[in-house]
């Protein structure tokens, strides 16, 4: 069957899918801004030659450091034989050890910082036990009370912290 000239089919028009509109859209739209965005960067005003406001964070307050050396004086010299390093207190003193609380306070007993005691070493220069122990605290409140462990602080001068602090427990002798 011939088709009559007048009668010829509607050429098939290719067709895009409903998204391709929008997504054409969006990437003029996305270009523009950047496009704003570079002009707004390049006509920036300079920093250096553009006078700054005034800083408005206060300063760090100022501290100080509290350092020192506890000396455990609760071993019996004839025992000395025995004695292991790491050494800790015993009976009395068992709150003396590695990791006991070392508070720092103010003049009015206020905890103003909180650090710990070292590892015991042993010194056999008194038959003693050794920790040390360092906290920053806030400087300029005159004394500073030091409790270690479960025992009342030990008053000790702004001046007298420097370089350390000696403090001793259990016998002189």
């Amino acid at each position: 069957m011939p088709i009559e000239p007048d009668r010829l089919p509607e050429p098939v028009r290719p067709t895009r899918p409903r998204w391709v509109v929008p997504v054409v859209i969006a990437a003029a739209v996305l270009l523009l801004l950047a496009g704003a965005g570079a002009a707004a960067w390049v006509l920036r005003p300079n920093a250096a030659t553009t006078p700054s406001a005034p800083a408005t964070s206060a300063a760090p307050p100022a501290q100080v450091l509290v350092s020192g050396r506890l000396f455990l004086r609760v071993i019996n010299p004839d025992e000395w034989d025995t004695l292991e390093e790491p050494c800790a207190g015993e009976g009395g003193y068992s709150d003396i050890d590695l990791g006991a609380q070392v508070i720092v306070t103010d003049p009015a007993g206020k905890t103003v910082a909180v650090g710990e005691l070292s590892l015991g070493q042993v010194s056999g220069e008194n038959f003693e036990c050794r920790f040390y122990f360092s906290v920053y605290a806030p400087a300029g409140l005159g004394f500073y009370g030091i409790a270690i462990g479960n025992r009342k602080p030990h008053q000790v001068a702004e001046k007298d912290l420097a370089p350390f602090v000696d403090l001793t427990l259990g016998y002189d002798g």
